[in-house]
């Protein structure tokens, strides 16, 4: 059945459900007690074409077993930073920067703004649990170019955000931020690394595909308002 997300529905200042069934289950449900602007996030298996206008992320889950491999990796100019307060500022920049795909950004339930703040809490949550988060980083005269935000926990690395500077895009930073990231975990002898985008995000599929992840999962994700399970 649906159920609450307290933390999206505190955040959005509006009532907000997750439901994993059927279209069939979910028009069963009696939405009389349900405020018409509740929005449901529907996830599921496969496309439902009766919904298509409702399908906001193509959700795709990319897995790694860490091993030791011989990527090149210039470690004068990559490295796993201790962040500052300083640095608080660009790493929201980076963040809000890697979510022009998210399905925040693709529904009209959502305005943008508080989009961006949305994706600034992933960095305070971050600065938050320094004991559980890395930030990777390529720096270059003293101006940081890429940003790889992994969370490690119980030997397995959840890669959270992967940004590089749009100046300085083209240039394989981004690749080599990544493999720099895979050794790193290889030394902290993690076992198995994760990491999502979306199916329609080409250039991320592909990276993470050359640094040799596999496709692990796939989500379909809808975005639906009561009113319009109601008419």
């Amino acid at each position: 059945m649906l159920k609450k997300l307290e933390w999206d529905s505190s955040f959005f200042n509006k009532s907000i459900y997750s439901f994993e069934n059927s279209l069939e289950i979910l028009r069963e449900i009696n939405f009389d007690n349900y405020d018409r602007d509740s929005i449901i996030y529907y996830f599921s298996d496969k496309l439902i074409p009766e919904l298509s206008s409702f399908l906001v992320d193509e959700k795709i889950v990319y897995s790694k077993r860490v091993q030791h491999e011989d990527f090149f990796v210039d470690n004068q100019t990559f490295f796993c930073l201790k962040p500052t307060e300083k640095d608080r500022d660009i790493f929201y920049k980076f963040s809000i920067d890697s979510s022009h795909m998210s399905r925040f950004r693709k529904s009209n339930l959502f305005k943008d703004d508080l989009v961006d703040k949305l994706y600034m809490k992933w960095i305070d949550r971050a600065y938050d649990n320094m004991d559980l988060y890395y930030f990777i980083c390529n720096v270059e005269q003293e101006k940081i170019n890429s940003l790889v935000l992994i969370k490690v926990e119980d030997k397995k690395a959840q890669i959270e955000i992967v940004a590089t500077a749009k100046d300085v895009r083209g240039q394989g930073i981004g690749k080599r931020s990544l493999e720099f990231s895979l050794n790193k975990l290889e030394q902290m002898h993690v076992e198995d690394a994760f990491v999502t985008t979306q199916l329609s995000n080409v250039p991320a599929c592909r990276l993470y595909e050359r640094c040799g992840f596999k496709r692990y999962d796939l989500k379909y994700i809808y975005h639906i308002q009561v009113k319009d399970l109601v008419k």
